[in-house]
């Protein structure tokens, strides 16, 4: 069981997003705690789910049509 877990939405902002999780893994390296993050990709046109490769702890789930907040 993970202590806390991140939850970010995209619409489209793949460079934002990449952003985030840089500093969010830079702030928690060493941290005692567990985490994950989950992306969920509301509808948006750019390809994040390659991002799975490039991060630990991640799960990206895609929407086909924005579904809104």
């Amino acid at each position: 069981m993970l202590d806390i877990c991140v939850t970010i939405v995209n619409t489209g902002e793949k460079d934002e997003i990449i952003s985030c999780l840089n500093s969010l893994y830079a702030d928690s390296a060493g941290c005692a705690f567990s985490y994950g993050v989950v992306i969920v990709d509301n509808g948006s046109n750019d390809s994040i789910i390659d991002l799975e490769k490039m991060f630990s702890n991640l799960k990206v789930i895609i929407q086909e049509r924005n579904e809104g907040f």
